[in-house]
């Protein structure tokens, strides 16, 4: 037979009166095997021991589950209680009328070979109603395996997002988690990428459950447990456990949020408190090199006119040595002041020059 495209979601082959059909739902695939062929009763042959056996050996990966469906037409004999009971080989299966009444269908899910048995009773389907209600009632239990195989995975979920909510805790007076923390669990939120992914695939396949379910427009049959009590309650611990971790990632997420923010405003304002400090040093260090630089000025000024009304003094005492005056006294006494003009030109007029 030839092989599905590499791409096609869904494939359908038929041979022998035997028809197979291959759904992709990426990591699960169902396989549908009809077998057309007249049976001796149901589940008399089961319609896998149709296929070639090396082909069904060939398969890879797991069974994940499996279900034998035997579909009865209306002009077969009525169905009873003690007909059912040998039928299934015990007398608490479940029941339920479908589609509006058009259909029954009678189940037992404790089977030595792990594949539930189902009879489905045409009581005025359509050849379309019936192909559809066997594929819902197909998917249905496809869906609700896949949802609790996924769910069984997520079990160590529920201790990790309790590490996570504990790192976040507040930490005495910040009202928040510390820096470090916020690290790990962004770090740990990330690596677990795969588990969100999961829990997202887990969702989408308990609701399709659901879908299907509701598909078959089930009504209760007198004295039998119908398929949503005794399965749908199977999906409830799947639902609610999807809906809390959601949940719990969400406000993890949130508080992730909020501790960020508090320590991004807290690094701003250990900047913004650095930055007035360094201001705060610069000015004070420009204060002393201005004090500084005056005190050095007065300083020049000092010993520059002590310096010139030295150098007057020897002047004048020269001078009157030689004749030329007759009051030394006189001459250094005018040196000062003209030394101190000539000082603070000197010192002050320099500074001036050297300012950018």
């Amino acid at each position: 037979a030839p092989p599905p495209a590499p791409d096609a979601p869904q494939h359908t082959i038929e041979f022998d009166h035997i028809l197979v059909h291959w759904e992709n739902y990426g990591p699960i695939s169902p396989y549908t095997v009809v077998d057309r062929r007249p049976s001796a009763g149901a589940f008399a042959s089961p319609a896998l021991d149709a296929l070639p056996e090396d082909w069904v050996s060939g398969l890879t990966g797991f069974r994940l589950f499996g279900l034998h469906l035997s579909y009865e037409e209306t002009n077969g004999p009525e169905r009873n209680p003690a007909s059912l009971a040998r039928l299934f080989g015990r007398d608490d299966y479940i029941g339920a009328s479908l589609a509006k009444g058009k259909a029954r269908v009678w189940a037992d899910w404790h089977q030595q070979d792990g594949f539930p048995k189902l009879l489905l009773r045409d009581d005025g389907l359509s050849p379309r109603q019936a192909g559809r209600l066997v594929m819902d009632l197909i998917r249905f239990e496809a869906s609700r395996m896949a949802a609790l195989t996924e769910h069984a995975r997520l079990r160590t979920l529920d201790r990790q997002l309790a590490v996570w909510e504990q790192r976040l805790a507040p930490d005495g007076e910040q009202g928040s988690a510390d820096g470090e923390a916020v690290t790990t669990v962004r770090a740990g939120l990330l690596s677990h990428y795969r588990e969100r992914l999961a829990l997202s695939i887990c969702d989408e396949y308990e609701q399709a459950a659901r879908v299907a379910l509701d598909a078959l427009d089930e009504a209760p049959l007198p004295g039998l447990l119908p398929l949503s009590d005794y399965l749908g309650h199977s999906m409830e611990g799947v639902h609610q456990d999807i809906s809390q971790w959601s949940e719990r990632f969400n406000l993890i997420e949130r508080e992730l949020a909020r501790a960020e923010g508090r320590l991004e405003r807290e690094d701003r304002d250990q900047l913004a408190e650095a930055i007035q400090l360094q201001t705060a040093v610069m000015a004070r260090t420009a204060q002393a090199q201005t004090q500084n630089r005056r005190l050095l000025q007065i300083f020049g000024v000092v010993g520059l006119t002590v310096g010139f009304g030295f150098l007057a003094r020897l002047l004048a005492d020269g001078l009157a040595a030689a004749g030329l005056i007759q009051a030394p006294a006189l001459l250094a006494l005018i040196g000062l002041p003209l030394g101190l003009l000539l000082a603070y030109a000197l010192v002050f007029g320099t500074g001036s020059k050297r300012r950018p």
